[in-house]
Formats: C-alpha cells, structure tokens, sequence
C-alpha cells in the first residue's frame, strides 16, 4: 500500500493532510488541486497515433515498381479480405482498449480514393465467430488444455463454415476475373493472435494460401497486404507475388496510413523488429525439440500458475542470432524493409576518442560516422542499421549484434552523415563462470547497412 501511495504522491494524484493534537492526530490522502487535469484523444493525440502507423509499415516485396498505386489512374478496384474491414483494437488480451474510432484498410482506401473511384469489397474467406467466454483472457489462458495445444478452431469446419467459405471463394475469384487491380488484405487476427495463448502453425488460417494461389493465377498484379503481430509462412505465394505490404496491429489509424502507404503519399520505411523464418520448423525451438514444452511436474504446480514450461536451448543466440550464426535461411530477415526510393551508402569513418564526462570519466568511446544518399526520384527515410561483431567469430558468440539505428529523411539527391557513439561495453560478452561482462579485445568487425543481411559498408577496428 505504501508503495501505491508513494506513487499517487509522485504524480500528484493525491495531497496528505493531517490535523488534530498527536494524539488525536488524523491523517488523509485528498485530492491534489495541482494536478494537470491532462487531455486525451486530441487531434494532436491523434496525429502522433497516425505518424507512428505510417512509420511501422513494411514494404516486403516490390517487384516492377508495382507500389505504389497511381490514384488517378484508378477507376475499379477490388479489396478482397475479411481483414480489410475488421478492427483489432477489441482484443488481444492486454492490449485490448476501448478506441474511440479505428479506421479499417477498406475504409483508409476510400477515404483516399474519394469518389473517383469504384472500390468493391468482398471477404473471400470465412472466419467463424468465436463464442463469448465466461472467463476472461487471463484466467482462460491460465486453464488445463490438452498437449499438443490448439488456440482455437480457425478453419470453419462446420458445415454452415464450409458453404460460406466456399460461397465467398467463389465470388473473389469471379470479381477478380473483372479487375486490373486487386488489393488483398489478410494474416491473422485477434481469434488467433493473443496473449496466453501460442500457434501450432506458421500457416495462414482459413484457408487463405489456397485463396491467394488462386487468384494471383487470375491476377498476378494483386498487391498483397498481410497484418499480424508475429510472422507467417508466405511461401506458398511469396514468390509469384510482386508487390507484399505487411503491417501489424497499427492502432486507431492503421487505414489511413496503410491507404497513404499504398498510394505514395508516404514512402514506407518501417523495417521487421523480427526475422520471418521459413516454418515454425525451422525455428530454434523446434530445432531443439522444446516447443510447445512439457506440462510441469507436481513440484513445479505447487510454485507456478503456468499449463506447460518450455527450455530456450538456443542461449546467446536468440532471435536473429540464430539465423545468422548457422546461415538458416528465411522468407524476410530482421530489419528488412524497401522503400519507394534508393540509397547509396559511402565509407565508415570510425575513430577512438576520450570522453571526460560525469557520466564517462576517461572512457573512451568509438565515433563512428558514415553517409547516405538518396539515390532516387523521391523523398524516403532509411533506418541505418549498425551491427558489431567479432573478426574472428568464437563459436560461442554471434556472428553480429545490432548496436544502434538511425532513420535519417533524405531528399532526392540528398546526403547526410549518420552518426554512432560505441563504448567499450558494446564489445563486450557475458562470461557465466565469472558472472561478468567481459569486453573481448583485439579485431572487430563494423557493419553498417539496410538490413541484417543486406550490409553496405564494413570496417575494421581494434579494441
């Protein structure tokens, strides 16, 4: 309790007062009539929601310039997905909130299209509706399920799902016979993405890859838009696709920038926070045998509230570590994202200084500096990326780790210098039998570039 109100006393939610002798000495918490009474859901508010979804986007493929859409050369166009017209700001589990608006794909595109356009929808896929639960996220995640553990149903095997599911196919693939041009907006949803709950499959649900197939055979100039929180297996169609446009849950705003992004009114220039692996098969976890985990042993439910207890066998080399460090390849790696523009990198300059700070007495710190240019017809900003690793790799550690990104705006024919301040302690590694951090002196490696894999420039330093 002290701790609550210490904090309520921090942000001045409350004031305490006392009176009386002190004997009699009362003590209360009241209202603190200098608190700001602060704002929310203002049009400023509303614009940083907005900025953010437009930088999240990621342009994953764009074969032949087919991104961005001309508005004006527009006159049909179809949108095909029951993602295009669901929200997803109701659910999730903690990230459910109670959004004044959101604003879908299908309505972000006609609002951009206005009315010089014929935008047609169709869901092309069935998701069944999930029957209401009596309890909610947390304590339904906390239950007993049977091994191997499946979420939910996601296919619509009942016999009403089937008709519809075969029903809307139908009709997607008719209309698609009918249109230049095609938007399709799929992935995953709030029925299957959560928290408390994991996926058996990298594979999209309700049979969307046999839907896709089939109409990029129709159409091959459908652009494909995937949202989701986590990756998905798009190597059924990735590679007969020319144009892959993936967002995650973007907020109340999410269809105005993904409109603004399809469209060229925004260059994207989001890059993935994740690597997108080939199949859930190929990720650590399966690698080593350890997903979905083990259910817990009698010792273990009498000090856990958990259904199964997993081993991560990967140690150091987690996430994008993995990948690179045994050269598995994926469908996208980390950091990847295009843009509608091109950028040429030039050389690293790196040089060791001291600093005499308060904060840094006598550290030296590496600046490290390198120029981009915008090589292309239109503004765009590029996320550099810096990566650190060894130069000659120990097999304990990775390959190379990311140590700092900068997104930069460039005009056309623009350059700036992006700039890096390193420490020691960025060379460093944690040693478990001396429970230290542990800086590994000698050759390193400095890469700098676009993704993880896609490194433009490199240099050597000394540590």
């Amino acid at each position: 309790v002290k701790n609550i109100l210490r904090f309520m006393l921090r942000i001045k939610m409350i004031d305490i007062v006392s009176e009386g002798a002190d004997d009699d000495k009362k003590v209360y918490a009241v209202r603190n009539p200098e608190r700001k009474k602060g704002s929310y859901n203002t049009a400023a508010h509303r614009e940083i929601v907005l900025d953010t979804a437009r930088e999240s986007i990621v342009l994953l493929k764009n074969e032949g310039n087919r991104l961005p859409l001309v508005p004006e050369t527009l006159h049909k166009l179809l949108v095909i997905g029951d993602n295009a017209a669901k929200i997803h700001s109701c659910g999730g589990g903690s990230a459910e909130i109670d959004a004044l608006y959101e604003i879908c794909p299908l309505l972000g595109i006609k609002m951009a299209l206005g009315g010089n356009c014929e935008v047609t929808y169709t869901p092309g896929y069935y998701v069944p509706e999930q029957e209401e639960q009596e309890m909610n996220w947390q304590m339904d995640s906390l239950g007993e399920q049977e091994l191997p553990y499946t979420p939910v149903p996601i296919t619509g095997d009942s016999e009403e799902g089937r008709k519809k599911q075969e029903a809307w196919k139908k009709e997607a693939l008719a209309l698609a016979a009918e249109y230049d041009d095609i938007i399709f907006v799929g992935g995953l949803n709030h029925d299957i993405d959560k928290e408390g709950y994991d996926r058996n499959t990298m594979e999209l649900p309700y049979y969307q890859d046999e839907l896709i197939q089939e109409l990029l055979k129709i159409n091959p100039n459908m652009i494909l838009v995937m949202m989701a929180g986590n990756p998905v297996d798009m190597t059924r169609w990735s590679s007969d696709a020319k144009a892959v446009v993936w967002t995650s849950y973007a907020g109340m705003e999410t269809g105005t920038a993904l409109a603004e992004v399809l469209f060229g009114a925004v260059n994207p220039s989001g890059k993935l926070p994740m690597t997108m692996p080939l199949s859930l098969e190929q990720t650590p976890a399966e690698v080593y045998g350890d997903f979905p985990g083990r259910e817990l042993t009698e010792e273990e439910h009498a000090r856990m509230s958990a259904k199964l207890t997993q081993t991560y066998r990967e140690g150091v080399f987690v996430g994008y570590r993995y990948y690179d460090k045994f050269h598995a390849p994926v469908q996208f790696c980390f950091g990847h994202g295009l843009s509608y523009t091109t950028f040429e990198y030039g050389n690293i300059l790196a040089e060791w200084e001291k600093t005499e700070t308060d904060a840094q007495i006598n550290h030296r710190i590496l600046r490290v500096q390198i120029p981009i240019t915008n090589t292309g017809k239109r503004a765009g900003k590029e996320v550099v990326q810096l990566y650190v690793g060894e130069h000659h790799v120990s097999p304990d550690n990775p390959v190379k780790e990311l140590k700092g990104f900068q997104k930069v705006m460039l005009l056309p024919g623009e350059t700036k210098t992006v700039e890096f301040l390193l420490t020691e302690n960025d060379f460093s590694h944690f040693r478990e039998d001396t429970g230290n951090w542990t800086v590994t002196t000698g050759a390193w490696k400095l890469y700098i570039g676009s993704s993880l894999v896609d490194i433009r420039s490199k240099a050597d330093i000394n540590v």
